[in-house]
């Protein structure tokens, strides 16, 4: 996946936090805790309840990873189609 959690994962540890804890304080499921765990599509609103409930933004959990290119042909790199993306840079969580 494009998108990883990888940095959701540090900042728990920092703050001293298990992943059952996050389950309970951010309110999401079991099922939605193992998507993020294997950095699968979770909603805006999960991301939403996470960002609430940690007081970060959105760019304090997840990261973008571009896709490496898979094939070359010659001196040109072949890109996988483009995935349609949403931009976080603006979007802040109304308290």
């Amino acid at each position: 996946m494009a998108i990883v959690y990888n940095n959701l994962w540090k900042l728990l540890i920092d703050a001293g936090i298990k992943k059952t804890e996050l389950r309970n304080i951010a309110g999401i499921s079991t099922a939605t805790l193992a998507k993020l765990s294997a950095n699968e599509t979770v909603s805006l609103g999960v991301i939403e309840r996470i960002c609430a409930a940690l007081n970060v933004q959105p760019g304090d959990i997840l990261e973008y990873k571009a896709p490496r290119p898979s094939k070359t042909e010659g001196s040109k790199v072949l890109l996988p189609p483009p995935i349609r993306t949403v931009s976080l840079r603006m979007w802040r969580i109304k308290k």
